[in-house]
């Protein structure tokens, strides 16, 4: 009878210590969305954080706020983000690429800036980038705002995190 007892305990607090690790994520979620770190598409990284120094990661005529985008070989919306990139560029939205391969692999024109493959891959392991695309709006290296998978597939969406943060409306070219 004892042994039933013990058991039937045991099997209570591992459900109620799963439980309560769920609960515990679920308030580390509701807390970084009341934040504002967020986007339609899910909570991202939080706003403030800031690049190594010496990592000059807006590659766009010395810029001091850009859109640093992050976009995998391996991703057909992270391809298709780079074709519309290449074909609209658009001077009034700074965007930078970071890519996990050769840039010759995402088709991209000559125009559209994209870090160096080293400093691109130090950043994926540096903030653990698993996900793609993800944008980062960069003012002096801090990130300002984000936003990832469909909340990140096009320049319209791009804009729009933009214009959120910014609080400036980009014209479309």
């Amino acid at each position: 009878m004892t042994t039933v007892a013990i058991a039937v305990i045991a099997v209570f607090c591992g459900v109620l210590t799963i439980a309560t690790l769920g609960l515990y994520r679920s308030l580390a979620d509701v807390r970084l969305y009341l934040a504002g770190n967020r986007s339609e598409k899910g909570i991202l990284l939080a706003s403030g954080l800031e690049l190594p120094v010496g990592a000059n990661v807006l590659a766009i005529d010395d810029a001091h706020r850009g859109l640093l985008v992050f976009l995998r070989s391996s991703c057909s919306i992270c391809k298709d983000l780079a074709a519309e990139i290449s074909e609209q560029r658009e001077p009034s939205l700074p965007i930078t690429l970071a890519i996990d391969g050769p840039p010759s692999t995402m088709g991209l024109s000559a125009e559209v800036p994209v870090l160096d493959p080293d400093l691109a891959n130090e950043l994926y392991e540096l903030l653990r980038i698993t996900d793609t695309p993800l944008a980062l709006l960069l003012e002096n290296q801090v990130v300002q705002g984000s936003a990832m998978g469909e909340g990140a597939a096009s320049i319209e969406l791009l804009r729009h995190l933009w214009d959120s943060v910014v609080g400036e409306t980009t014209t479309t070219a």
